[in-house]
Parts: C-alpha cells; structure tokens; sequence
C-alpha cells in the first residue's frame, strides 16, 4: 500500500445544446492506493490494486456554469514482466469518477460515472520493503446525462493521468 501523486488531463465532451463541459482542463492529483501481487514464476506476475485519488480539474461549461472532476476511484488488474528489481506492467479495470456541475441561475448537481481504465506502468524495488512506480493511466469518463438545479447537463472526458507512486510491502 501507498501513495501517489501526478497530474491529469481532461478531454471533455458534452451534447449541445444541452449545458455541459467547454474546453479542455488540466490539473493535478494525490491520493492512495493498495493492491496485491503474485508471481507466477521468475519472469511473470499478476495482481490486483485498487485506489482513490482527489484531482482538480475544471472546465467552462458550455453554457454559464461550470463542470469539474474531482475524485477518481479504479479498481484494476495488472500483470506483466518482472527482471532484476522491476516489474514492467500493463493494468485495465474500472473507473469510478465524480463529476460535478453548476449551471448559473438554476444551481448545481453531482453524479458518479463507472468508466473503462487502462495503461502501462514501471514499479521498481528500492529495497525488500520499499518500491517507487511511474504510471500512465487512460480513463474513459462516459459522456452521460445528469441533473444540475433542475436542468439537464451532459458531460464527459477521455482523461490521461500520469503519476508516481511510493509503496510499502507488508
């Protein structure tokens, strides 16, 4: 289990005329993660790792307003190469963001939206207790209708996230 830290891009994509994201947004992302792997033998493992992580992304909404990400759960397996102290991997699963919006003059309103992720990633051992990772992640925010003070808003991204991690193994 550890911690990790990174940045993200956002795609947005909405359906006018209905009011929803704009433009493109950026910003970064913390969070913790936890996870388990096993070797299969002295060249392949697999595993499973899940983690939550805040991240501040906001984008103008199409119409007067705003449309933001701020939290990202995955639940993901893993598996690739291992050699040395590394272990070489590509991870999919699924993606669990929030997305919230405020439409001026008719208020606000948040949902949650399950998403396909998947990337490539590097953890290296710094010691028998210890690794560091460096990972890319593309997450698949789907474009789905939703309700801000009353009034439809539609919105999604395509989101890339690269971040590096610290883990400790019990």
């Amino acid at each position: 289990m550890g911690g990790l830290i990174g940045g993200v891009t956002a795609d947005f994509t909405n359906s006018p005329p209905n009011p929803g994201p704009g433009s493109n947004a950026g910003g970064f992302t913390i969070g913790a993660q936890a996870g388990y792997n096993y070797q299969l033998n002295s060249s392949w493992a697999v595993g499973i790792e899940a983690d939550v992580s805040y991240q501040d992304i906001e984008a103008k909404s199409s119409g007067a307003g705003s449309f933001q990400e701020d939290w990202m759960g995955t639940l993901r397996l893993r598996g690739g190469y291992t050699f040395s102290r590394y272990f070489v991997y590509a991870t999919a699963g699924v993606a669990l963001t929030s997305r919230d919006a405020k439409v001026v003059g008719f208020g606000s309103g948040d949902d949650a939206v399950a998403g396909f992720t998947g990337g490539v990633g590097v953890e290296g051992k710094i010691n028998d207790r210890w690794s560091a990772k460096l990972e890319y992640l593309y997450v698949d925010v789907p474009k789905d209708r939703f309700k801000a003070g009353g009034v439809n808003v539609v919105g999604g991204s395509r989101n890339h996230v690269g971040r590096v991690g610290l883990n400790y193994h019990f």
